[in-house]
């Protein structure tokens, strides 16, 4: 078994030092902690946990980075999923410990890590998981426990809770057409987005289903805020065979309303309008949006259960569990006929 001494020694460093690094109890330079944790990792040092009291061994907390919004930018969505994380953390004896941190990037690895070692965490979760993220090897390769909201196709040995996006724009089109809409212009977001690109997967599924090629689907990408949805919906509304357009999250949705009401046509019983997400607002606008309630507290409260299971299964903590939840399509004027 590697124990602190072999780390030491590759390292260059006395195993005290080592030992105080782990726990947060030393300020050493950088170049001399990136070379404690690069022996670890050469060396696959693991704590010896067998060895040490199960009391002090677990922090009871759970760690938790997002990516902050920008200045201007509001996410309830996220402010309901972090409710559903406390509510369970809490309700299991854990705490929440919330930091900012992004995606593919060193220095929030690097906080992983530290975390852990220090035994400040017993695990974390992870959100906004998309395509080639990085996270997911380097806690993998380190022994991390954690569980994430999100996985990606082929990813199979690690817990985790998704919201199946797919089938709740295979809801939106499947409305639409039942509304008798014959045209559907799709606003998507830019980049290669892992939720983006499964929403839009399930709109052209369903699109090809219920239309059969008779009309082909407009797709425009921009970004997902309200002044692209703004800016997008001029575009498409020049062309008057569109008599639905859908939109990837609510916010472009909004945009989408404003400019409906500048060419003097009505949102519904003109053209139909539908967003995603379900923000809080959407039941008052005028008129009420259409869109998918995501069960966002449902997946805060999942995610930590599935990690909280893993944490007590010490010997598969990447254990394959996991949950697809199911969005609601919530039906409101804005593709109505008539305003009601």
């Amino acid at each position: 078994m590697v124990t602190l001494k072999d780390v030491a020694k590759l390292a260059g460093v006395s195993y005290q030092t080592v030992s105080k690094v782990l726990h947060g109890t030393i300020s050493v330079s950088s170049t001399t902690e990136e070379r404690i944790y690069q022996a670890i990792s050469d060396l696959d040092y693991r704590p010896n946990r067998a060895a040490q009291n199960l009391k002090t061994a677990k922090s009871k907390t759970i760690g938790y980075s997002w990516t902050p919004s920008k200045a201007g930018e509001v996410n309830p969505i996220l402010e309901v999923f972090l409710q559903g994380m406390m509510i369970m953390a809490s309700s299991s004896g854990y705490d929440l410990l919330c930091f900012p941190g992004n995606q593919n990037n060193s220095v929030t690895n690097n906080k992983y890590r530290e975390l852990f070692y220090s035994r400040r965490v017993d695990g974390f979760i992870l959100s906004n998981v998309e395509t080639n993220d990085t996270r997911i090897g380097f806690l993998k390769q380190l022994n991390i426990p954690f569980a994430s909201f999100g996985w990606n196709k082929g990813d199979v040995d690690y817990p985790a809770v998704d919201i199946n996006g797919y089938e709740g724009m295979r809801s939106v089109v499947d409305h639409l057409y039942q509304s008798g809409r014959h045209r559907i212009a799709l606003l998507a977001w830019q980049g290669n987005s892992r939720v983006g690109n499964e929403r839009v997967r399930g709109f052209l599924s369903a699109y090809q289903e219920k239309y059969r090629y008779s009309s082909e689907p407009i797709i425009c990408y921009g970004q997902g805020t309200v002044a692209s949805g703004y800016t997008l919906a001029k575009k498409v509304l020049k062309d008057e065979s569109i008599d639905a357009i859908a939109a990837l999250n609510d916010l472009m949705a909004i945009g989408v309303l404003k400019a409906i009401n500048e060419t003097g046509k009505t949102a519904g019983a003109d053209i139909a309008v539908t967003g995603y997400d379900n923000f809080p607002m959407t039941e008052y606008l005028e008129p009420s949006l259409t869109t998918v309630d995501q069960p966002a507290k449902e997946a805060g409260e999942s995610v930590v259960e599935v990690l909280i299971r893993s944490l007590e299964d010490q010997e598969d903590i990447f254990k394959n569990t996991r949950h697809l939840l199911q969005p609601d399509l919530l039906i409101r004027e804005s593709t109505q006929r008539k305003n009601l």
